[in-house]
């Protein structure tokens, strides 16, 4: 009861208790509202309750209120079916039914070109998403699937970056802008590696240095699982491919790049299960500044170490955690020794 430590409601718990039965309603019944401000706001709150389940993991309930969305939408036009059917293309491809999701998401350009016209930025989203799922699908085929399925990346990713370009006013819209550039260079450098693979063959040396840079690219966009995956291509191309003794340059720029990548997985991994401010997740932190400390990166050494300094400080009593928190003042100290005699 009020007063007695309860909690306001989430906006999903609001959404789900107020439109739960709103999913099943009959459009036949008699029982929709009939004029169009409030159909629009059914459509609304349908859509917003999918995207609440969506975030809880619950496909079923997700789409069966982006569906009923797609029928409020029918009474409606174009404009509303498009988004609700590219709610269901994004709930698809979060739940990675991937063939499923091409087709909302196709669905939902058409009605978006039918009621927005073909140059509206908002027809860019779908071309965007399909983008991604084309190039995805290429991860896993070779040959001229994977050639095909990458041109059908570039098409859309090409299309979506076109639109949004002359769709925003100069200075408006730069994130989306950005994102469409930047899958668009990704595209770019898968086709890239294609052909330097069909070139000189996938183990090649000279195929190492494009999975390096998409390595540090993905890791740039914070995708460190995919820029493992790439680093450590990379390095096997390297182990393998030079005699012993040679190319030992070029090994430890990618055994450092892994490094890196795995100490900032290492963080990212501890403080999604613990929490940012968990004792545990200094550790990961300590690391990584070890790590930029022997790259010679201070700054960004610097910053871990404060971080893994700041967390233990905080986060054990007063007379616990001493050895700890002395191993981090002694980084921290070394560090910035380094930095003051312009190491």
């Amino acid at each position: 009861t009020p007063g007695q430590g309860s909690t306001e409601p989430t906006m999903e718990e609001s959404l789900e208790a107020a439109n739960l039965d709103v999913i099943n309603l009959d459009l036949e019944s008699g029982m929709m509202p009939k004029n169009a401000p409030r159909m629009e706001a059914l459509a609304d709150a349908l859509n917003a309750l999918g995207t609440a389940y969506q975030r809880k993991g619950d496909f079923d309930d997700a789409k069966r209120a982006y569906d009923k969305s797609v029928e409020v939408g029918l009474l409606l036009n174009d404009t509303y079916v498009g988004r609700s059917k590219q709610s269901l293309g994004g709930l698809c491809m979060h739940f990675e039914k991937l063939d499923d999701a091409l087709r909302h998401l196709q669905e939902s350009r058409e009605c978006y070109e039918r009621g927005l016209g073909k140059d509206n930025v908002r027809v860019a989203h779908p071309y965007h998403h399909m983008a991604k799922i084309y190039l995805q699908q290429a991860e896993g085929c070779e040959g001229e699937r994977q050639i095909s399925l990458l041109s059908d990346a570039k098409a859309n990713a090409k299309k979506a970056f076109e639109i949004r370009d002359r769709g925003f006013m100069k200075g408006s819209g730069e994130k989306l802008k950005d994102e469409s550039k930047k899958l668009l260079e990704e595209i770019e450098l898968k086709f890239a590696i294609y052909d330097k693979e069909t070139e000189l063959g996938k183990d090649d040396v000279g195929v190492s240095e494009l999975y390096h840079n998409m390595a540090k690219r993905y890791m740039e966009q914070g995708r460190l699982g995919e820029a493992e995956k790439h680093a450590r291509k990379a390095l096997d191309i390297r182990e393998e491919g030079f005699d012993l003794g040679e190319g030992e340059e070029v090994k430890e720029e990618s055994a450092r790049l892994l490094r890196e990548i795995q100490g900032l997985s290492e963080i990212q991994k501890k403080e999604q299960e613990l929490g940012k401010d968990d004792v545990l997740v200094a550790h990961a932190y300590h690391n990584m500044a070890k790590i930029y400390l022997e790259q010679g990166r201070l700054k960004e050494a610097e910053a871990n170490a404060k971080k893994a300094l700041e967390i233990r400080e905080g986060g054990y009593a007063p007379g616990s955690g001493e050895a700890l928190k002395e191993e981090s003042r002694r980084l921290m100290r070394e560090i910035q020794g380094e930095i003051a005699s312009g190491g």
